[in-house]
């Protein structure tokens, strides 16, 4: 059954604060309109303290304050976290000058403080942070006298027309393709011997492809034998392409422009074996001849007309 609605017209209207029902209403309403000033200074209260606490909120990277510590899973994880740097939780960060180009010193500028902040950021890891302004970035180039190189952005660099040319030049090619890397079998190994790189989860060719300006792409398989080692090719040629096509397709998927490798016969293995495999056609090319093309080197030179698969750039 509804209740009755109250006649409001009908009720009685207190004119003067000191002829109010203190005890009326439900305690809660007792409890706020009885001790009006106190509740506002609470309010007040709150809302200063949330507001100190909203200037002073700062950006923190780091996420170990969420894993379940006490997990097995997390506890082999916090044992081993010094193998697994950099392999993973990667954050780019693209800063666009959109009334002009890299060389301009106000941009230059920008993106240094942007770098640093980053740079600064609790939970970054700094040995992987990469910039223009890092000194970890570095160019290369032919000199008469054999190669040269050293940081993109020097020590000198004043923001001057002289330094933004010098800056100019040692940028002279930076390349801008998606490519995948294959280390082939025998780049890291035997490790006891070599000490190259971890041959579980290695990462030098990743790091030497990306100075160029290029993208390494992470795909299915990574490590996995292109198929012509240990004399598979030259016994059980379409067994050693099924390795092939299986590296082909997890590079393929993640759209590669071209293949990078460093071994003369994981080369052959890729260049010629996609003719004998349709639906491939991933132009591959050795670390040397992408280095090269980086340093501006004329095309003609790096022997690239020779490959089976045409490279176009």
């Amino acid at each position: 059954m509804a209740a009755p609605t109250p006649n409001i017209e009908a009720m009685p209207v207190v004119h003067d604060i000191k002829d109010f029902d203190l005890n009326s209403g439900i305690w809660l309403e007792r409890a706020i309109f009885n001790n009006r000033l106190w509740v506002m200074l609470a309010c007040l209260a709150v809302t200063l303290f949330l507001g100190y606490k909203a200037v002073h909120i700062s950006l923190n990277a780091s996420y170990e304050r969420m894993l379940p510590y006490k997990h097995p899973y997390i506890q082999n994880f916090a044992a081993n976290a010094k193998q697994l740097r950099g392999l993973g939780n990667t954050l780019r960060v693209v800063v666009e000058n959109t009334q002009g180009d890299i060389y301009d010193p106000a941009f230059l500028d920008t993106l240094r403080k942007v770098n640093d902040e980053l740079f600064l950021t609790p939970g970054v890891d700094r040995a992987w942070v990469k910039s223009i302004w890092m000194p970890v970035v570095r160019y290369n180039e032919v000199t008469e006298e054999g190669f040269a190189g050293g940081p993109v952005m020097p020590d000198t660099y004043d923001g001057s027309a002289a330094s933004i040319e010098k800056l100019k030049q040692k940028i002279t090619n930076p390349l801008t393709f998606n490519v995948a890397v294959h280390y082939g079998c025998h780049f890291s190994r035997p490790t006891k011997i070599k000490h190259l790189d971890d041959p579980e989860r290695p990462h030098i060719l990743d790091e030497l492809v990306e100075w160029t300006g290029a993208k390494s792409l992470p795909y299915a398989d990574k490590n996995m034998c292109c198929g012509a080692g240990g004399g598979v090719r030259s016994r059980d040629g379409k067994f050693a392409l099924s390795f092939t096509e299986t590296k082909l397709k997890n590079m393929k998927a993640v759209k590669a422009q071209f293949i990078i490798d460093v071994c003369p016969f994981c080369h052959l293995q890729f260049d010629r074996g996609q003719k004998d495999l349709p639906g491939y056609d991933i132009p591959v090319i050795h670390l040397a001849q992408l280095y090269g093309l980086a340093m501006g080197l004329p095309k003609s030179s790096l022997g690239l007309e020779a490959h089976e698969i045409k490279v176009n750039l």
